[in-house]
Formats: structure tokens, sequence, C-alpha cells
């Protein structure tokens, strides 16, 4: 999987190369990405987060489109929770459990916050 600015792209192994297995249009500024399991995230800045279901790599289905902060920077994701890196706002904390994703917290305190990773059972943050 990649992200332009306007696209998310699958990308599969062609012999020694890849080829393009499917391009789906988001909106103008994603900036990255995260995969768990058959859920992707494109973190697309004053767009917001889009959640894709790709359980078929070649007809992603876009789930949702999460909009609740100015912008989003990065994207970190678990099986349970989505980490949204919200800039000013600092990060954003969704519950992914069930059909759509749920606010469940924000983390004002830690600055402006432009990239989230999970590893294990730590968050990190930049700012």
């Amino acid at each position: 999987w990649a992200v332009t600015n306007t696209s998310l792209i699958a990308l599969a192994a062609d012999g020694d190369s890849l080829r393009v297995a499917s391009e789906t249009v988001v909106p103008r500024g994603a900036r990255r990405l995260a995969i768990e399991g058959r859920r992707l995230v494109v973190a697309a800045g004053d767009s917001g987060a889009v959640f894709f279901d790709i359980s078929s790599v070649e007809r992603p289905v876009v789930q949702e489109r999460w909009t609740q902060t100015r912008f989003v920077y990065d994207v970190a994701l678990t099986k349970t929770r989505a980490f949204l890196a919200s800039g000013i706002d600092g990060v954003s904390v969704l519950n992914i459990e069930g059909p759509s994703a749920v606010f469940s917290g924000l983390a004002r305190e830690l600055g402006f916050i432009v990239s989230v990773a999970v590893e294990g059972e730590h968050l990190w943050v930049l700012d």
C-alpha cells in the first residue's frame, strides 16, 4: 500500500517489480497511512482521517470519514484504537471496535503533535 497526495494505491508483486493492483481517490492532502488487519486509515490533513476496509485489494471500500479535528498529520492503529496526530489539538483517540469510529479522548497537553506510532503496548508521539 502507498498513499500520494490524492490517491491510495494497492501494490502487488510482479516478478522483480511492483504493479498497481488498484488506485482509489482520497481527499487532497493525504499524508500518511496505517494498517491493522483489514482496516487501513489515511491521515488526510484538513480532510480528517479516512477509514477503509481493504479486504479486497482491488476494491478498497471507504467505511468512514472522521473530521472532528482541524488537521490530521499522522495515524497509528491497534486492534481497538486509532490515534490521530492532530497538530495543535494534540492526539485524538478513537475507539474502533465497532462498525464506526467513536471519539474516546483527546490528549491536548502533549504539544503540537505531527507524528504517532504504536509499538507493542506503547504510543510514541512527536511534537
